[in-house]
């Protein structure tokens, strides 16, 4: 997933300007010299948030798969430990233990 995140951050300003123009040209509509241009400047402009998409979309997808496993986890039954014999009483090192203060 992240080697086509890495593909998409390096071609998603060449992929968003020729998806828009050809758009414009297979529905025929007239593109003047100046609405080029100013197209051009603003996809310069959005092209950080949309190198940025596919990682969000990453991230999204991530976050749903974590948020799956803690539901499924959380909906287990509790989990009670068997009891077991008790075990001895061990004694204190510090029971017998004798200063001697010279």
């Amino acid at each position: 997933m992240d080697a086509l995140c890495v593909y998409f951050w390096a071609a998603t300003s060449l992929l968003f300007t020729c998806l828009t123009f050809g758009l414009v040209a297979v529905l025929g509509q007239p593109l003047s010299p100046g609405q080029a241009f100013t197209s051009l400047a603003l996809f310069n402009v959005l092209i950080a948030p949309l190198n940025a998409f596919p990682w969000v979309i990453n991230g999204v997808l991530e976050a749903l798969v974590s948020v799956r496993r803690v539901e499924a986890y959380l909906s287990q039954p509790a989990h009670v430990p068997a009891v077991t014999a008790a075990l001895p009483a061990m004694p204190s090192p510090t029971n017998k233990a004798k200063l001697n203060r010279q």
